[in-house]
């Protein structure tokens, strides 16, 4: 969708809005650098299949 059609959606819907400002972080993959993470945060990263397997579970498990 061009930019000037979501700044026009923008202007009444704040999701739009938002979506504009973050365009940017889907322009090009980003790589993030794990090892600083842990190192400076304490963070670990979760596996992929790991995190794809819970998040689809929690939604299988969601109003039950």
């Amino acid at each position: 969708m061009p930019t000037s059609v979501l700044y026009a959606m923008g202007a009444v819907n704040r999701t739009v809005r938002e979506l504009v400002e973050t365009r940017y972080e889907f322009a090009e993959p980003f790589v993030i650098d794990s090892p600083l993470v842990r190192e400076r945060l304490g963070a670990v990263a979760t596996p992929v299949e790991e995190a794809l397997a819970r998040t689809v579970d929690a939604y299988r498990t969601r109003g039950k």
